[in-house]
């Protein structure tokens, strides 16, 4: 069981906001792959281990420690998501074989990673003035994530599968600065081209004219 094997997951939550992340608590499954955190309607699918438990409006969150504290107390087997964009995080997602060999390929620095539950997760911090995006199913694989905003499950939480995500980085490394093929992939599209100028429109001059029956209006 998670919680007799490893330290409690507040414990995780608050190492993770001492580094200026921002977590909240997500779903946790059960260890028959359902919903365990009570939600009703229950979590189905995609959403199990990874549905937040705070309702709308948690993208636009900053929480503070006591905020972490209160909530993992109020579910102590909550898994952790950290939220991207305010924690100046991105994180490249290879979700399948294929992708892992493309991103080994296209080079990774040694950065802060950990083993999710059906590939891994490389965290790199985002630079300055780099706008928080993000780029789904990209790459050769069609199963490349690359993101900079949203949120992404971390150490310990539970996978539905039954597989813990875990750090595999050397302890203590932080994330590094992204390669410039994870910058060139967020980049912003180019504006579109400005519309072909048109000629310049003929208007008419309007004149009027008298003769000896009634006046006319002519367009010339």
């Amino acid at each position: 069981d998670r919680m007799t094997t490893a330290a409690p997951l507040i414990n995780y939550a608050r190492k993770y906001r001492a580094l200026d992340w921002y977590p909240i608590p997500c779903c946790w499954p059960t260890a028959s792959g359902e919903c365990g955190c009570g939600a009703s309607p229950p979590h189905k699918g995609k959403d199990i281990g990874k549905a937040p438990l705070l309702g709308t409006g948690w993208q636009q969150l900053t929480p503070s420690m006591a905020d972490v504290e209160a909530w993992w107390r109020r579910w102590p087997r909550a898994n952790i998501a950290i939220l991207l964009a305010p924690s100046g995080l991105i994180v490249v997602d290879p979700d399948s074989p294929e992708a892992i060999t493309e991103v080994e390929a296209l080079g990774v620095p040694p950065t802060a990673t950990c083993r999710t539950g059906k590939g891994e997760h490389h965290y790199f911090k985002r630079p300055e003035g780099v706008e928080a995006r993000r780029k789904l199913k990209s790459g050769a694989s069609r199963s490349l994530d690359i993101l900079g905003r949203g949120y992404v499950m971390a150490p310990p939480s539970l996978h539905a599968n039954g597989k813990t995500y875990t750090w595999t980085s050397p302890k203590g490394l932080q994330p590094q600065d992204p390669p410039q093929w994870v910058l060139d992939a967020l980049a912003p599209p180019p504006p579109a081209p400005a519309p072909a100028s048109l000629p310049p429109l003929h208007k008419p001059s309007m004149r009027w004219t008298l003769d000896d029956e009634q006046r006319d209006w002519q367009l010339a």
